[in-house]
């Protein structure tokens, strides 16, 4: 591993407006052109079509959702007795810090979101994490209500390559966790291939499977 890919990371996380979208198309190629997926979005106007549905508007439509930092320390690998293998340490977890900024007037307190149950989202979104102004990581969601409150679908997740491996991905998915939960949403859930990496890493973080559940579809068009 390089030197840099061992250099601490200053994460910044923030809501995808439109003007994210043409690099967030490129960042969205590149991740899912590189192994294991090896697929090919070429055209990427269908790719900008399909992100600008989680895109906020031009405006600032939800001032409750502010950016965040994140300090990222490479992670560390201690060996796993039971199983022989190098495995991340759990206590080299990234550091959330809540970027100051003055409260906007049409601003409603945590307190009034968790009691009103108000995500203070769209019902589709998406969030960016930069490096230096550079986007590095993307995540599109969406927004459900069920029985015990609201729900986030991760519909998209993808790291930059050059930062894979580095704990970006942790962090990022910690930033948007924390984002959320002070939205009132109570629940995250996603559908992934168990068999590859994207699986792995979400067990990692602790996402479980949901019993006598399945993924189903049916096209309709």
């Amino acid at each position: 591993m390089s030197d840099s890919a061992n250099e601490a990371l200053r994460l910044r996380l923030d809501l995808m407006t439109v003007h994210d979208i043409t690099a967030a198309v490129q960042l969205y190629q590149q991740s899912f052109a590189a192994a294991p997926w090896g697929e090919s979005y070429a055209d990427a106007e269908i790719v900008a079509r399909y992100l600008s549905h989680y895109a906020q508007p031009l405006y600032d439509a939800w001032p409750l959702v502010r950016s965040l930092e994140i300090d990222v320390i490479p992670p560390c690998y201690v060996l796993d007795p039971q199983s022989g293998e190098m495995v991340v340490d759990p206590n080299s977890l990234p550091q959330v810090h809540r970027q100051e900024s003055d409260t906007s007037a049409g601003d409603i307190s945590t307190a009034q979101t968790a009691s009103h149950n108000y995500s203070g989202l769209l019902p589709f979104f998406a969030f960016v994490a930069r490096v230096d102004e550079q986007l590095v990581a993307l995540c599109c969601a969406s927004l459900k209500p069920w029985m015990e409150g609201m729900q986030a679908t991760l519909d998209e997740f993808c790291v930059d390559p050059a930062y894979q491996g580095r704990g970006v991905g942790r962090a990022f998915l910690q930033g948007i966790e924390l984002l959320l939960q002070e939205r009132g949403v109570n629940a995250m859930i996603t559908t992934t291939d168990p068999q590859y990496q994207g699986g792995h890493f979400y067990h990692k973080c602790g996402y479980m499977p949901m019993p006598r559940q399945a993924t189903l579809a049916k096209v309709l068009s």
